[in-house]
């Protein structure tokens, strides 16, 4: 706020993506773009120049087209004539099912039933090797979980899975999140709950939240080459 006062204008350097990037995480990677576009616009927000490098010596053609649409300004482009998608709409957008040759389990659950989610989880740990992480992993889903049971209609569906060096968790309901930034910002420590997704972004290493009026899915990452590792904080673990 200072700086803003003072006539001078923070600027900053935003460079999510590059090559190593699983597909999942270049997907979120590309909303957290769309996103800033959100956050730094709302009528609060102070004013604010950041600049976004890409590789395009190393980039995919099709993450470099992607990326120009996360933003209404690229370059020096201020004519407003590439095509931009709001974070909004991204935020909405389905998120993939998982690949058809892979085994997914399946849970339906509710408030009564919130310990076979746990349960599930733990198992999952223990066969993968996460026996450092496993409290922390059953935490952050039993969240997700209990979120649903609360504000997504009382009941949500969890299903698991393995994308290749990723152990995957999901939880989806017929709730509808209205703020795109939540779980991204942490709560202040006056608030009585509301923390749940934020924990899930500080437990585990890739968090994906989509909602729509179809409902929200959240999807948690866990990288099994850093099994015994303590969490990272952070989205995309940035």
């Amino acid at each position: 706020r200072d700086t803003v006062d003072a006539g001078r204008v923070p600027r900053g350097v935003g460079e999510p993506v590059g090559p190593q990037r699983s597909p999942a995480a270049v997907r979120e990677c590309h909303l957290h773009e769309s996103l800033l576009n959100t956050a730094f616009g709302r009528p609060d927000a102070a004013p604010w120049q950041l600049l976004c490098p890409y590789d395009t010596g190393a980039l995919d053609p099709g993450v470099l087209a992607l990326a120009r649409t996360t933003h209404p300004f690229v370059d020096d482009d201020v004519s407003g004539a590439h095509h931009h998608v709001d974070g909004m709409s991204v935020f909405a957008d389905p998120l993939p099912e998982p690949p058809a040759e892979v085994p997914v389990s399946t849970v339906e659950f509710d408030e009564t039933t919130l310990r076979l989610i746990r349960q599930a989880v733990r198992a999952a740990c223990e066969e993968t090797g996460l026996r450092e992480r496993c409290a922390d992993i059953v935490l952050a889903v039993n969240e997700a979980a209990t979120n649903s049971t609360r504000h997504g209609g009382g009941r949500g569906t969890f299903r698991t899975w393995r994308d290749g060096d990723c152990l995957v968790f999901e939880v989806v309901d017929h709730g509808r999140i209205g703020d795109p930034l939540v779980g991204r910002v942490e709560p202040p420590r006056s608030q009585i709950g509301g923390r749940g997704l934020w924990l899930c972004n500080q437990l585990c290493d890739l968090v994906q939240l989509h909602s729509s009026p179809a409902g929200t899915a959240v999807r948690l990452h866990v990288d099994l080459l850093a099994a015994d590792r303590p969490a990272t904080a952070g989205y995309v673990s940035t």
